[in-house]
């Protein structure tokens, strides 16, 4: 698979440059003019450079390979957990392959050097994170990267992993929250948790807010669920919060039957709305 570099030309695209890789899989993260191209089992086992593909495109004609990231979460395929946090310059996954990779956790450093990123844990150290939800799926960062969330299909396990000091993170709470999570998305204070299902296709929001702020006791809490039937979708990829015109939405997209995308007013976090579907 190639990873090309597209400028916007009136209302087509012109190729730029291309790297071509040995194949990745369905997410690239980004963080300035680095690509992070994650490769999925089990083309990780036949791969000339197995692990996460590091491109420099600083020279966007002539985009290449600085490093190849083979950390155990890495090496074993990201599935969709490949995630940048921007403010604090940090790379993360979970292990979602079945072998090497199942159950690990790994953080680098990308905000001095991101064409050389820097593993801050790894089995030397005695805090390596081991996620209870076992075989990653889905992943990403509470906005102030203080927490990451990692969500599993099988059994709709959904694990937090302290990341305040990334040499040393730690899982502070994990459990079961739907039947077949899938991905998701958290809100810019970090309270609030936008879990997409599966089967039913939907939207499960979750108060997050005694996670984020660490408080005694944590726990999630169920604020409301929106789902739709079979016939209009399902397989729910991800929500998209956004605000217009003062009123706050989100965008959920399905990945597989009729109904590709949805928008659901949440301006009653406990009653959201499904205003507008599209097939």
């Amino acid at each position: 698979t190639a990873w090309g570099v597209q400028l916007a030309r009136q209302a087509n695209l012109t190729l730029v440059g291309r790297y071509q890789g040995q194949g990745t899989s369905w997410v690239s993260a980004q963080y300035r003019q680095c690509v992070y191209m994650s490769s999925a089992f089990p083309t990780t086992l036949v791969a000339k450079h197995p692990g996460v593909t590091v491109v420099d495109v600083s020279n966007p004609r002539h985009p290449h390979r600085t490093a190849t990231l083979s950390s155990p979460a890495m090496v074993g395929g990201t599935w969709e957990s490949l995630k940048v946090n921007n403010k604090r310059g940090l790379l993360a996954a979970v292990g979602a392959g079945p072998l090497v990779s199942a159950g690990t956790f790994d953080v680098y450093s990308i905000k001095n050097n991101c064409a050389h990123p820097r593993l801050l844990n790894s089995f030397a150290s005695t805090e390596l994170t081991l996620p209870a939800n076992g075989l990653g799926h889905e992943g990403g960062w509470a906005p102030d990267a203080r927490t990451y969330y990692s969500a599993g299909i099988l059994a709709g396990t959904l694990t937090a992993i302290d990341v305040t000091h990334p040499r040393h993170p730690h899982v502070i709470w994990t459990g079961t929250t739907n039947v077949l999570n899938h991905g998701f998305a958290i809100s810019g204070n970090g309270d609030r948790l936008y879990l997409a299902s599966l089967v039913p296709g939907g939207i499960d929001t979750f108060d997050i807010s005694s996670i984020q702020h660490r408080r005694p006791h944590l726990f999630l809490r169920e604020i409301s669920a929106a789902t739709w039937p079979l016939a209009d979708g399902f397989a729910t990829q991800h929500a998209v919060p956004f605000i217009e015109h003062g009123t706050p939405y989100l965008l959920a997209v399905d990945e597989a039957g009729e109904g590709a995308l949805h928008l659901i007013n949440i301006s009653d976090p406990r009653h959201p709305v499904v205003t507008l579907q599209m097939q």
